[in-house]
């Protein structure tokens, strides 16, 4: 049973080759953040392992075990696994285990199969080790590579795949699905649908993890906190968050997708399209602050917002990035 949803298109295009005997060596998953590409890959891992006629069944041995990440045949590699927390790629050493290993027989299964989890973090050293392995790869043996941004791989190693491109879910589509799963309220499936952005996963993470839309809701009032800040505490709040970023990048960039939706949504509400806001537990503070800021502002600060993200991920000092973007956000007073 196929677990990703919304994916219509890249499912079938993988189950015809799966029933068409048609299996490529390496496959590159593409989307957003949150979008489904690791349920996918491990669906796909599944299905090349099932024990049933239909893969993936979802019950077979192979099947459970690859869903709790107890398979021998299937190996997920992410930056998270580094010893080294404040390493920002995938390192040369852990691809040459995984190159080693691609080289054996499956163990317990009918392919040995390696998801390769934000791949665009790969260092040059790792992916060119990677690509020596899929130019001529070993029978029985299938790459995934999963990635939110394709233009940062190597592009020999994207030419040596076949590209399955997951798309955003309708909102309409998320609500419904929230609403018949979860069976939560019309109205929490709605706020969900709307601040998901069409990213089933974090709608699903949210339903099922309060923490979820408590993060996001204290990204906006961070946000809110900074328009309301002199240029000192702009900078103090500059620092902590380059030093978050340190820590924790995911963390940051999420922050700043929730950040561009809020900044949009007051230009919505300002041109009195408020039907429109994602942010619709925020409503009060955006009737509020979108009289308070110009138009201009509100572009140039959606355009600052959205390069800091960029910026950040290309590896620009987070510092200087930072700094830019908090000292160029809108500058008035508002309450929450």
């Amino acid at each position: 049973m196929w677990q990703v949803k919304g994916q219509e298109k890249a499912i079938n295009l993988i189950d015809q080759a799966l029933k068409n005997g048609l299996i490529a060596h390496s496959y590159l998953l593409t989307g957003p953040e949150h979008i489904g590409k690791m349920t996918l890959a491990k669906n796909m891992a599944q299905a090349l392992n099932c024990e049933q006629s239909s893969p993936p069944c979802g019950e077979c041995r192979s099947c459970l075990k690859i869903a709790n990440s107890s398979h021998a045949d299937v190996t997920i590699v992410s930056l998270s696994q580094e010893d080294d927390s404040e390493k920002t790629e995938i390192g040369i050493d852990r691809i040459r285990d995984i190159c080693h290993s691609a080289n054996m027989s499956p163990y317990e299964g009918k392919f040995r199969v390696f998801i390769i989890d934000k791949a665009e973090l790969l260092s040059p050293a790792a992916s060119n080790a990677l690509l020596k392995t899929i130019e001529e790869p070993p029978p029985q043996i299938v790459f995934i590579f999963l990635t939110s941004d394709s233009s940062r791989l190597l592009p020999t190693i994207v030419s040596r795949c076949q590209v399955i491109s997951l798309k955003l879910v309708p909102i309409s589509q998320v609500e419904q699905f929230l609403t018949q799963t979860y069976k939560i309220s019309p109205e929490r499936s709605r706020l969900l649908a709307w601040l998901s952005r069409g990213r089933i996963g974090w709608a699903i993470s949210a339903a099922e993890d309060e923490s979820t839309i408590i993060k996001h809701q204290e990204g906006v009032k961070k946000l809110v906190d900074i328009i309301n800040d002199n240029e000192e505490e702009r900078l103090e709040a500059a620092a902590d968050m380059a030093a978050r970023f340190a820590k924790n990048r995911e963390s940051v960039y999420s922050m700043l997708n929730d950040w561009l939706n809020f900044l949009r949504d007051l230009l919505l509400t300002g041109l009195g399209l408020s039907e429109l806001v994602i942010n619709v537990d925020f409503k009060a503070v955006l009737d509020s602050l979108s009289t308070k800021i110009g138009f201009s502002d509100l572009i140039e600060s959606i355009s600052e917002t959205d390069r800091a993200s960029v910026d950040l991920r290309h590896n620009v000092s987070p510092r200087l990035v930072v700094d830019n973007l908090f000292l160029n956000l809108p500058k008035r007073m508002v309450e929450v």
